[in-house]
């Protein structure tokens, strides 16, 4: 079964939207940043695993009749058939376990760490996109 390229291009579209978004946020200093921003900044994590990761499960299933079972397994997979390189999912799987805590227990969640570990970490998802743009040219 091949992929639905209009689902696939309104998630990249999400992603693209989310990090422009994100670092508005992160191009403040830390101690700038207000309570709305941090919250911000949280959703918009939340916000680009979930498009990412929904872009990995429909790739997965139509293409490869894979199930994983859920978006670290989903990202683990994608990087073991090529579509991103190692340390891509990897750094993947590791946002999806903070996507986790921020969404299950976001009152432990230091976010100060949050900050630097978005700072370092937003273009791995305009990386994701550019894999995952070969896959639609290729389809």
């Amino acid at each position: 079964m091949s992929v639905n390229k209009n689902f696939l291009q309104a998630r990249i579209n999400d992603i693209i939207v989310g990090v422009e978004r994100a670092k508005e946020i992160l191009s403040l200093d830390f101690d700038s940043l207000t309570w709305k921003d941090i919250y911000s900044l949280r959703y918009i994590i939340i916000s680009l695993v979930e498009a990412a990761g929904a872009i990995c499960l429909h790739i997965l299933r139509r293409k490869y009749d894979l199930k994983p079972s859920g978006y670290g397994d989903c990202f683990k997979k994608l990087s073991e058939l090529g579509i991103i390189n190692r340390e891509l999912g990897e750094r993947l799987i590791r946002v999806t376990k903070l996507r986790t805590l921020l969404v299950h227990h976001y009152w432990i969640t230091d976010n100060k760490l949050l900050y630097e570990e978005s700072k370092e970490g937003i273009e791995d998802f305009i990386k994701f996109v550019s894999s995952i743009k070969d896959v639609i040219k290729h389809e």
